[in-house]
């Protein structure tokens, strides 16, 4: 299966609340920041099994180093509800932030690391690396908002047949 058949399958799947225009003003926001090179959805809205509830979860990957915690917050602050973002550290830079009443959850990711992620997976394999395997398909299944150097794209190609390969 090629990505373009993988995004085709998918689609079929979609419901009206992808690429909501908060969706895309997000995407710009982050895609302002100096270090980011693409932003993704993913979670339940890009897999199509999301309802009323949901959140919604973004990536903003980054080349280098995330940007800092307030250069963050002054991005996205324009578009939250109150101007209010919380970082969040438990699992790695995060921001949370609610968008026309909805949470959005960002998670800030660095490319190189992905990189390495899926070089390993078809390597040496990730073993016992707890999450690594969902991780991936997170990336994989993730819908592309901002990628203007098609590096999540880039990805997601060689991460179509995993694990199966």
């Amino acid at each position: 299966m090629t990505r373009g058949d993988a995004d085709k399958q998918r689609d079929g799947q979609r419901d009206g609340r992808l690429d909501s225009p908060n969706d895309e003003r997000l995407a710009d926001a982050l895609l302002g920041l100096d270090s980011v090179v693409a932003v993704f959805l993913g979670g339940s809205r890009a897999t199509g099994v999301d309802d009323a509830r949901s959140d919604t979860d973004l990536y903003a990957v980054h080349r280098g180093s995330v940007a800092p915690g307030p250069e963050r917050a002054a991005a996205l602050a324009p578009l939250a509800d109150g101007g209010e973002v919380r970082e969040e550290t438990a699992w790695g830079p995060e921001d949370h932030l609610h968008v026309g009443g909805g949470l959005v959850e960002v998670v800030h990711l660095e490319l190189g690391g992905l990189r390495d992620l899926v070089d390993r997976a078809y390597t040496d394999g990730l073993g016992d690396e707890g999450f690594a395997t969902a991780f991936l398909h997170t990336v994989n299944a993730g819908l592309v908002l901002r990628d203007p150097e098609g590096e999540v794209a880039a990805l997601q190609v060689r991460l179509v047949t995993y694990p199966e390969v």
